[in-house]
């Protein structure tokens, strides 16, 4: 099959939808389709055309942006399109390709949007992208019981949990340059995300407010937190007022090649999530098959990957979260026995193979 994905951003951008179908891509290419990426050109330093490891990425002239979204174009030739959602204006360009074309359409529902606003915009724009699709994806089943805007949806939706790749985020990966580089001689918790301030359902804040707790039970507790964006200031200005800042290090964007060494370098990955706009929480994954145990919130699809292997606690509860972290943090042996769970149900559920047979079973159906 010849598939094409539509979306709004691809590499170098880096996000979960990004990861999402780099990964879904190459293991589709591996089984013997086609694979192309039609997306904006968000930078004039990108490439018109390109090929990333295997797959065909063309990009497309920006006309404008609402908020982050970019209005682009594409008339595309394939057997399959797939789209992604929350971001309007892909799915706006992949359902005129659908009518155009005549090609079955599938949309992966990355997450809710939370907000007034959001809502006004999932019960009407979004509704109608919705119910534009033949197949819908959601990553965890618990997504599909209980985002609301889905329910209506239940008969065209399949669950297909992401797969990464587990050779490259393995337990065998030395973490000694990272801890050398920020100077860490005691335990490492990471967090990595966008830094934006969309991307306040991360809940970085709250890990950052949890420090303050965790130090006074251990002072050589380093909190690692990657990647940029627009809310990043703010994040620094809290720390400056927990009087936290030297036990909390912002590296900004992490290097693709450098992250496995962050994640073998950590004692605990840490994904404070506070609402339902957290989908799935791809970076778990990327923790569990380096054999690192995991802390999530028990909110959107972070209980479905963690379920049996990680721990769960109350969004937005600071305390909790300090002494969910101290349990881990005190205690090495269930810390590497959490961590060798995380591994094998990596190798069990989340690989690239599965993932991408999974999809493909989807688009057979079609």
């Amino acid at each position: 099959m010849k598939i094409v994905h539509i979306m709004s951003y691809f590499f170098p951008f880096l996000g979960g939808a990004q990861s999402y179908t780099y990964n879904l891509s190459r293991g589709l290419i591996r089984l013997g389709h086609e694979v192309e990426v039609h997306c904006s050109k968000h930078s004039d330093k990108l490439k018109r055309q390109e090929y990333i490891d295997g797959i065909k990425v063309i990009r497309h002239k920006t006309y404008f942006k609402i908020k982050t979204a970019p209005i682009f174009f594409c008339n595309v030739d394939a057997d399959i399109i797939h789209t992604h959602f929350p971001f309007p204006t892909n799915c706006m360009t992949a359902i005129i390709n659908k009518r155009i074309n005549r090609v079955p359409l599938v949309l992966t529902y990355h997450n809710d949007l939370v907000g007034l606003i959001e809502n006004i915009y999932n019960n009407t724009i979004g509704n109608f992208i919705l119910n534009s699709m033949d197949r819908i994806i959601t990553t965890t089943p618990l997504y599909m019981k209980k985002s609301p805007h889905l329910k209506i949806f239940k008969k065209k939706i399949s669950v297909v949990p992401i797969g990464i790749d587990e050779k490259k985020y393995n337990p065998r990966n030395s973490g000694k340059k990272i801890r050398k580089r920020h100077s860490i001689k005691g335990k490492m918790i990471f967090f990595v995300g966008a830094l934006s301030l969309a991307h306040r359902y991360k809940g970085v804040d709250y890990l950052i407010r949890a420090m303050r707790y965790i130090l006074e039970k251990d002072k050589d507790v380093k909190l690692i937190v990657g990647g940029g964006g627009d809310w990043l200031s703010q994040l620094m200005e809290l720390t400056k007022r927990l009087g936290i800042e030297d036990n909390v290090i912002f590296t900004g964007k992490i290097k693709d090649e450098d992250l496995p060494q962050y994640f073998a370098a950590c004692d605990v990955f840490v994904l404070p999530s506070i609402s339902m706009a957290e989908g799935f929480g791809m970076v778990s994954l990327e923790a569990m098959a380096t054999g690192k145990p995991v802390i999530g919130s028990n909110i959107g699809g972070i209980p479905f990957v963690l379920d049996k292997v990680g721990l769960l606690t109350k969004p937005r509860d600071v305390k909790s979260l300090s002494k969910t972290i101290l349990k881990i943090l005190n205690n090495e042996k269930l810390a590497k026995r959490i961590g060798k769970n995380s591994r094998e149900k990596i190798e069990k559920m989340f690989t690239i193979k599965k993932f991408a047979e999974s999809t493909e079973s989807v688009y057979k159906s079609l």
